[in-house]
């Protein structure tokens, strides 16, 4: 992440010692937890992230988001998960389930970040697909995020199950539907119902 921050700029509060440490007090807590909601979204939709794996995050040097060299002050992993426990709670992150079990990570290491949320992304593929006159039409998971019409759109190069999240908003609304396939899950195929 070090390399992909050198245009971002931080907003001042980034270089405020005390957002650093988890705040005793309730409503200073809480406050934190807004500031650092802000924070991580500006900078996730900035560089195009969707994943934050909390333990590379808080490794000292690794993040210029949670550790700020230029005070010395880096955020605590515990304390970031508490943060995104309420981003969690808001609707602004989920905890990765482990796909091997199809449970939750106990450790709770790695979190979707919702800069967008799905239901956001699903209007913008689904004004996409009209625009494209891609209506009736079945295409790969792939093609939507990787493929040469999808490029210079917000969704290209999108993390594949933020995609899938927001494609089944489209089945749920039955605008799509989506066949899984035995191979990897850019190969899921997805077929677009005309409006």
């Amino acid at each position: 992440m070090q390399s992909e921050s050198n245009s971002y700029k931080f907003p001042a509060i980034h270089d405020f010692p005390p957002l650093y440490t988890r705040q005793p007090t309730e409503s200073t807590w809480q406050n934190q937890v807004k500031e650092w909601e802000r924070i991580i979204l500006a900078y996730y939709r900035s560089q195009r992230l969707y994943r934050l794996n909390l333990v590379e995050a808080t490794v000292p040097g690794a993040s210029p988001l949670f550790d700020n060299t230029k005070i010395k002050r880096r955020l605590s992993l515990e304390t970031l998960e508490e943060i995104v426990n309420e981003m969690v709670r808001k609707g602004l992150a989920e905890w990765v389930t482990d796909s091997n079990t199809g449970s939750k990570s106990a450790a709770r290491t790695q979190a979707l970040i919702y800069w967008r949320k799905p239901e956001e992304w699903s209007s913008l593929l689904w004004n996409w697909i009209n625009e494209q006159g891609f209506n009736n039409s079945i295409m790969t998971v792939y093609e939507i995020a990787n493929g040469e019409a999808a490029e210079g759109t917000d969704f290209y190069e999108m993390d594949t199950t933020v995609l899938i999240k927001a494609l089944e908003v489209l089945s749920a609304n039955g605008n799509a539907q989506i066949f899984t396939g035995t191979g990897d899950v850019d190969s899921i195929g997805v077929k677009f119902f005309g409006t």
